[in-house]
């Protein structure tokens, strides 16, 4: 048989159906294990996006180049891939003309309603920037302006009226593309799993179909242990059981907008993408149908800009092509990781060994782990037990009064009405008290002993309590090294062997604030420019407070070493108090001094449980701004009260410096996401701290500089000791 065959492409999409009717009788009762563990799932594209009117514009190569870097961000190690067959997929998409054409037709209407909207409002922002001016005007002129401000007010109430119309026109919109993406999965259901079901039905391809499937699995490295009469594993029909998952592509509004800059007359392009993805189940019930279940949807809006005249020393990439290759790689990275976060594809498995801090598990390279990868631990914790002689009545979905007093006898008083139902016979079931709102699962364990659990509320899953959470110090290639296992970092104790651990989806990226606090001291000295000027009559010591942001991407993934980040910041403060600093010709000493720093490095991070020690060099650039301004009167009275309008005359000096800063600190994890601490930091001039830069801006004017190049002036010395508390929290998506 030809690997490019039609017939050869449906046995390699449908191979984990096959397995579930060819040896569904021969499953027995499956066993119920203290943790689950991630199966690998098959996984297809469509090979086109969805296109609504308001996208319909995007240039050919650049939906290729969206399409590719969805499927590039979406294709982790934890899953295998099949494309859908090409006359499978060429049926969904000839079909998909008429049968999306209603809703894409009211589509298309609601986006021309919402352009003509847009049209006018922006016309009515015109003319009421225009009575903007007229009122300024006539006012400045000593006349009436009231019937130019009543023609606003009418300008006003329109505009109003018009965005309350657009925001219902722009729901319509949303509602119709839900409708769309609905119709999507029914379509997907008629051409591609019901032309699945059809092969599936003839026995004559029974045979073949799971003898080729075998094959296929030893050639993604599938573990094979036992076998079956048709050459198929349980542990197999376990896994394909969970496979065969299908990605539909959309994209609802795709803009390119140009702009000029006024000052500087340099072009902008801004890109916006909105869409998303759809992913789909492939469900067999048990009747023989298959169909399309909508697993989740994922909407997002991203958008980038770039001076489409400059190229990017970096890329080489002009800024056009590079603004649009970042709207779209923003796109891609959501997607990734919220899949990652889809119950049905988080990593999950037991601990296998624990000791002291070290926490042993067989996942490894196989299944996409990397250092520093977080996982949480769970424990699956019993409310109580209960006799195997109630798995008759439990299986005939009846809750009997012995049932109920057992409840009651552990402190759990049912209502009368409460219900049974099987979630998976002889194994496993959900017992509903819907009056109270409460509700349990029964799961029978591999002793066959009959466990009750309390549910959670979102999913009919039972409810784990978190033990602590790890993060990943030792990678297994575990497609060589099969019964070797990874290893991870316990950072909050509490895991034991047979315990639940779930992968932690995050950015990798820590977002601090911090307070920080420290001493400047300002030299004694003075600048003169004409008749502005500054001077410190002697040396002064004062106080810096900051409020300080920063950023740190966790680069361990990359670098192979543990607990390694890159990190960058900023600081804005005030320095008080700072007497004796004169700012001529205003002659006041109630300036506040204005600190900025921005800095980047590395830091390293060590940690002892829940404690963690780090080190953080740091290439720092810091300025300082004195200033100093009064009111002055101008020669415009626009309120026509027959007084002069006063604007703020205002003078500044500016001073900065590239200094070194190591940084070393403590932080303490209140959980996975949450860490407090403490560092402190010092600086050691990299350059000058006494060249100086002035402005002035006169009432109504521009800034004006006041010395043609930097000047000596006062000399600073920046904290040695700079001390900070703060708060860092893992940044949960992009």
């Amino acid at each position: 048989m030809k690997r490019n065959s039609l017939m050869y492409n449906l046995i390699r999409f449908s191979a984990a159906l096959v397995c579930i009717f060819a040896v569904h009788q021969l499953l027995s009762v499956p066993s119920i294990h203290a943790a689950e563990m991630y199966e690998r799932k098959s996984i297809s594209f469509l090979s086109r996006i969805i296109l609504t009117p308001d996208a319909e514009d995007i240039p050919g190569d650049k939906g290729v180049y969206l399409r590719n870097e969805i499927i590039k961000q979406l294709k982790m190690p934890r899953f295998d891939y099949n494309n859908v067959p090409v006359s499978m997929e060429g049926t969904f998409w000839s079909e998909a003309r008429t049968y999306f054409s209603q809703t894409m037709q009211k589509l298309r209407a609601i986006s021309s309603s919402i352009s003509q909207t847009n049209r006018s409002i922006s016309s009515l922002e015109q003319k009421i920037e225009s009575l903007d001016s007229r009122i300024s005007a006539v006012e400045k002129a000593g006349k009436d302006a009231s019937k130019y401000r009543s023609e606003r007010s009418k300008y006003r109430k329109q505009k109003r009226e018009l965005e309350s119309r657009r925001s219902s026109l722009l729901a319509q919109k949303e509602q119709q593309e839900e409708v769309l993406l609905g119709q999507g999965g029914e379509l997907l259901t008629k051409t591609v799993a019901g032309e699945l079901f059809k092969v599936l039905q003839d026995p004559k391809l029974l045979m073949l179909r799971a003898q080729e499937y075998v094959s296929e699995v030893d050639r993604n490295k599938f573990i094979v242990q036992k076998a079956k009469e048709l050459g198929i594993t349980v542990e197999d029909v376990e896994k394909v059981m969970d496979s065969a998952y299908l990605c539909m592509f959309f994209l609802t509004d795709y803009d390119r907008t140009l702009t000029r800059d006024k000052k500087t007359g340099e072009r902008e392009v801004t890109y916006s993408l909105s869409g998303g993805i759809v992913w789909y189940k492939l469900v067999i019930e048990e009747g023989g149908n298959a169909y399309m279940d909508t697993l989740k949807t994922f909407r997002l809006t991203k958008s980038s800009s770039g001076n489409p005249d400059k190229t990017s020393p970096l890329s080489g990439l002009d800024g056009d092509t590079s603004a649009f290759r970042s709207a779209t790689g923003s796109f891609g990275k959501y997607l990734s990781l919220e899949t990652r976060k889809l119950d049905d594809f988080i990593l999950k498995i037991g601990v296998a060994e624990v000791s002291g801090s070290k926490v042993g598990y067989p996942l490894g390279k196989k299944e996409g782990i990397f250092i520093d990868q977080k996982y949480r631990v769970f424990d699956k914790i019993s409310l109580f037990s209960i006799g195997v002689e109630f798995q008759e009545e439990l299986n005939n979905e009846r809750f009997s009064e012995d049932l109920r007093r057992k409840f009651e006898e552990n402190g759990i008083p049912l209502s009368q009405d409460s219900t049974v139902s099987i979630m998976a016979k002889d194994s496993r079931w959900k017992v509903a008290d819907k009056r109270k709102g409460k509700y349990y699962i029964i799961e029978k364990d591999s002793s066959n002993e009959l466990y009750v659990y309390e549910k959670e509320k979102r999913d009919d899953k039972i409810k784990l309590k978190k033990r602590g959470f790890f993060y990943v110090n030792k990678v297994i290639d575990n497609t060589v090294a099969r019964d070797k296992l990874s290893y991870g970092k316990l950072v909050i104790r509490g895991a034991k062997p047979g315990m639940q651990i779930i992968e932690f989806p995050n950015t990798g990226i820590d977002l601090s604030v911090r307070f920080r606090t420290g001493e400047m001291k300002i030299g004694q000295g003075s600048l003169q420019s004409s008749i502005y000027g500054m001077e410190v009559k002697e040396d002064i010591t004062a106080s810096l407070y900051a409020l300080n942001s920063t950023l740190q991407y966790d680069v361990g993934m990359y670098t192979n070493i543990t607990q390694t980040f890159l990190t960058i910041g900023g600081d804005i403060g005030i320095l008080t108090p700072a007497e004796g600093i004169i700012i001529e010709p205003y002659q006041k000493e109630d300036k506040i001094p204005i600190y900025l720093d921005v800095y980047g490095g590395l830091l390293k991070k060590v940690y002892i449980y829940r404690l963690a020690l780090y080190l953080e060099p740091l290439i720092q650039f810091q300025l300082l701004n004195i200033g100093s301004s009064e009111e002055r009167e101008t020669n415009v009275d626009s309120d026509g009260d027959g007084k002069k309008d006063k604007k703020k005359d205002s003078t500044s000096f500016t001073t900065a410096a590239l200094s070194f800063s190591p940084r070393a600190g403590m932080e303490l994890a209140l959980r996975e996401d949450i860490n407090i601490g403490v560092a402190v930091s010092s600086t050691i001039p990299i350059g000058p701290t006494d060249k100086w830069s002035g402005n002035h801006t006169p009432p109504g004017g521009e800034a004006e500089s006041l010395f043609e190049k930097s000047v000596i002036g006062p000399k600073i010395a920046y904290p040695k000791a700079f001390i900070g508390f703060y708060v860092s929290y893992r940044l949960p998506s992009f």
